[in-house]
């Protein structure tokens, strides 16, 4: 029993002291990008980590900041805790808690019938397979929600905090073999020179993976110029 008391001692203190904790990160549980389908509404749990490497469940904390940057598309009831799906679109749900601060994407879809969906519709999550020294140093990742149309593939890319977010242009379906490119708003600046990242993906779909080569260069240059890095994509959802 005393055991349980000293437990239980440390939990109290983060629903009541937060505010006065070095909280050094904090998270959406399970970590994946949000998807959402129109109409849904869903709880979350935002869990946290501590200076003294404690974890806590944060959700309730009055201390929690958590907005949507469109709250057309994705409202936070956050007394409730819950996530309300309003209409299809991305946005990114902010986090703040203490010193800590985390975004995560959040896509809402349309609802659609299983025989009216391309099996390449969804949303998808991509990581760099690379040698890590080979790795650009941001994103460490890139989610795309996958709409098609036909031949035609339309969405918006979320790409970390840099080169951003940006909507699909050029996009293509041929069978399993899918192409688009995006272009940064964040611009760089290398050599004097400034300039707004575009990003070409070129994936072939196998199931609910797929093999990306992604051509990295600049806006106004054609992707063949590219720097070259392979990634892996799966599915989230359909």
């Amino acid at each position: 029993m005393a055991l349980q008391r000293l437990v239980c001692i440390p939990l109290l203190f983060v629903g009541t002291a937060a505010a006065g904790i070095n909280w050094v990160s904090v998270w959406l549980e399970p970590r994946t990008p949000v998807v959402l389908t129109v109409g849904e509404t869903r709880p979350y749990t935002v869990m946290g980590l501590s200076g003294a490497r404690m974890k806590a469940d944060l959700t309730k904390s009055p201390h929690l900041k958590i907005t949507s940057s469109d709250v057309d598309v994705v409202e936070i009831d956050a007394e409730a805790g819950t996530f309300i799906a309003r209409k299809p679109g991305h946005v990114d749900i902010r986090i703040e808690f203490s010193e800590a601060v985390e975004t995560v994407p959040a896509f809402v879809r349309a609802p659609k019938a299983a025989s009216q969906t391309n099996p390449i519709e969804g949303v998808w999550r991509a990581v760099f397979t690379g040698d890590v020294g080979q790795r650009p140093k941001v994103p460490s990742e890139i989610v795309f929600d996958v709409n098609a149309n036909g031949n035609l593939l339309t969405g918006p890319v979320h790409a970390g905090s840099w080169p951003g977010d940006a909507v699909m242009s050029d996009g293509r379906i041929d069978g399993d073999r899918v192409t688009f490119a995006m272009t940064g708003h964040i611009p760089f600046k290398a050599g004097g020179v400034t300039g707004y990242p575009k990003l070409c993906f070129t994936g072939i779909r196998h199931g609910d993976e797929m093999k990306i080569e992604l051509l990295w260069t600049g806006a106004g240059r054609s992707c063949e110029n590219g720097q070259q890095f392979d990634m892996l994509a799966k599915k989230l959802t359909y």
